[in-house]
């Protein structure tokens, strides 16, 4: 057969071979058939992703490695040393349009070897920088997508003077996607980048407290002017200012996203709601503190053409106010969430009789409704494809039986953490569903039958990646679950449903975890987190914002347990002093990132973090 394959034939059937799935093995796996198959499955790549560092790479390894992948379209890379990123720009393959450059700030030189090497990129994500200019952005004439990181640092390459910091920027960029990340208030620069984008149609900030210093702000209202889309996650500090500033200006909005856990948008977004004379389409909100029943009423009445509608975590709206909202709302809606909302009795009911044409419901980590209620739901929703009940608890057989009696076009579902429902119901389901293309489930449901059904018919099963939110859910997880992909988030008010006993089980259930959030539990205290950190050797992400409970001794058994941890948020923890947060700077070699109160910053903290480039987030 090999030989009967000619090469140009072969490296077709490769590049359309399917990703990887649960039941079939990696798509990398063909190259160790033979030198000539791995030859073509590198010629027949699109996409790469690398991590490099002085250990187990050179800049001429490197250049030789990427000449095998001539199709090269898309490459993401994590660089841990300066020299690599200072030579790796003339590596590149040619016909390059997406680039990722995490980890170290890229200096302006390699990015001007970068714009001769790739002059097709049109997408870019890198972190600069703050002493950097943006004349550089010229050099790139097909760039549409830029993402930047500011940080704090330096590099050592070089250092611009702040005079040429690129206020001044003559021409038009074709920028049509624009992704800032940690703009501060007061940082210089940004005037002219304001400016030069006129054809921007997406706008998307993170954790920014500014949108420059006192002369951006004309040129950024400028720059909403033709917006499609907005995207504002942890913008607290300027939220109101931009939804106020947004009313008049975007006009052509389609799609508007606002993620905050803390107060900061409320006025903003009803006045922007109430005046806006745009058509949206796609509203994705996570205002733990901001959203009320008027914004949703406001929605409601306003938006009538609104086919997304996304709310998370939204503990300020009550479920009148729900229901209230879903009558108001015309029958044009296609995709809903009520993630973790307070459900009254009733509302999804209501739900099937004015929503029939929904496409997409997630109602995950919900459960203040009847199964009657969800089974009666369903029997109106016969258009539905994708269903997500992720942490549903009071499901059971019954409701999966109803999913695919009721929605024979249903091609993805979410069963995580729905301790009603058994292995025999997700069997049947998997034979029944004729359309199914994807599940979630547990792997301690999923039993042979389903196995084998769902490698004939071609279903993708994805295995145990759990939200956690409630205390009764943790209990139901299996401990055979592969827990080394689990994710934590605070998903809910954490104090409210923490119990003794219920960290020391996180320990001992998952103890390959990578990512954790505990934020706002005034419950939390030092022994018992201690003890879970102890199990937790490969966490990278730790967030313990708002949590008053911990100590000094806390931090000291973070650096000492959790030796990969990149990135930490201490915001708000009133037990934690400003010496140990230096000692902790000190002795944790992988961390990237921390968050925390300026006035626990000390001279001897901030010169360890320049040097070990680790950018600070001060609120």
């Amino acid at each position: 057969m090999d030989r009967i394959l000619c090469d140009e034939l072969l490296e077709e059937v490769l590049r359309r071979l399917p990703p990887r799935s649960t039941f079939s093995p990696s798509t990398a796996d063909v190259s160790l058939v033979s030198k000539r198959w791995l030859r073509l499955y590198r010629s027949s790549r699109s996409t790469l992703s690398l991590l490099l560092s002085p250990d187990n790479c050179t800049p001429q390894s490197l250049s030789s490695f990427l000449s095998h992948f001539p199709r090269l379209s898309h490459l993401l890379i994590t660089i841990f040393s300066d020299d690599l990123l200072s030579s790796v720009a003339s590596s590149y393959p040619p016909e390059l349009k997406l680039l990722c450059l995490q980890r170290m700030p890229v200096p302006l030189s390699p990015l001007l070897s970068l714009s001769t090497s790739c002059p097709h990129l049109t997408s870019l994500s890198i972190s600069l920088s703050r002493s950097l200019s943006f004349h550089w952005l010229f050099s790139f004439p097909s760039l549409q997508q830029l993402d930047l990181v500011f940080v704090r640092h330096a590099t050592k390459f070089e250092h611009v003077d702040a005079a040429s910091k690129g206020n001044n920027l003559d021409g038009e960029l074709k920028l049509e996607t624009l992704s800032l990340t940690w703009i501060r208030r007061g940082d210089c620069g940004l005037d002219g980048l304001w400016k030069s984008c006129k054809k921007l149609k997406k706008l998307q900030l993170r954790c920014c407290r500014g949108i420059g210093d006192d002369t951006s702000v004309s040129s950024f209202n400028n720059c909403l002017n033709g917006l499609q889309e907005v995207e504002l996650r942890c913008c607290e500090s300027i939220g109101n200012y931009i939804l106020t500033r947004m009313v008049e200006s975007c006009t052509s909005l389609k799609s508007l996203l606002i993620h905050s856990r803390d107060y900061g948008c409320r006025e903003g977004l009803l006045q922007f709601i109430t005046h806006c004379s745009c058509n949206l389409q796609k509203l994705d909100l996570y205002l733990p503190r901001d959203l009320q029943d008027n914004h949703l009423l406001a929605v409601a009445e306003k938006f009538r053409d609104l086919l997304s509608l996304r709310l998370d975590s939204c503990y300020g709206v009550t479920g009148e106010g729900l229901k209230t909202m879903v009558l108001a709302m015309n029958d044009k809606l296609e995709e809903l969430a009520l993630i973790n909302c307070n459900m009254k009795p009733g509302l999804l009911t209501t739900l099937g009789q004015s929503s029939r044409n929904l496409r997409k419901l997630d109602l995950s980590c919900s459960n203040n409704w009847a199964e009657e209620e969800f089974i009666s739901m369903l029997a109106s929703l016969i258009c539905l494809r994708e269903l997500k009940v992720r942490g549903c608890e009071g499901l059971t057989n019954a409701s999966v039986v109803s999913m695919f009696k009721s929605c024979k076009q249903l091609e993805s579902v979410d069963l995580m953490g729905c301790g009603g429902i058994e292995a025999e119901a997700v069997e049947l389901f998997v034979l029944k569903c004729p359309q199914l293309r994807q599940i979630r489930i547990e792997e301690s449901k999923l039993s042979d039958v389903s196995r084998s059904w769902a490698s004939k018919k071609f279903v993708e099963v994805t295995l145990c990646y759990f939200s956690i939110v409630s205390a009764p859910f943790l209990s139901h997880l299996s401990r055979g679950c592969q827990d080394d992909v689990l994710a934590l988030g605070s998903d809910q008010p954490w104090g409210q449903i923490f119990e003794p006993g219920l960290l020391t089980t996180l320990g001992q259930r998952f103890g390959n975890l990578r990512k954790l959030d505990l934020s706002y539990n005034d419950k939390l205290v030092d022994e018992e987190f201690i003890s879970m950190l102890a199990s937790f050797n490969c966490l990278r992400e730790l967030y313990v914002r708002g949590c008053n409970g911990l100590t000094n001794a806390s931090m000291v058994s973070m650096f000492k347990s959790c030796k990969q941890l990149e990135s930490v948020d201490l915001m708000y923890c009133r037990g934690i002093e400003a010496k140990v947060v230096e000692l902790f700077d000190l002795n944790c070699p992988q961390l990237r990132q921390i968050r925390i109160e300026e006035s626990k910053l000390s001279d001897v903290f901030r010169s360890w973090a320049s040097k070990k480039f680790v950018e600070v987030i001060i609120d």
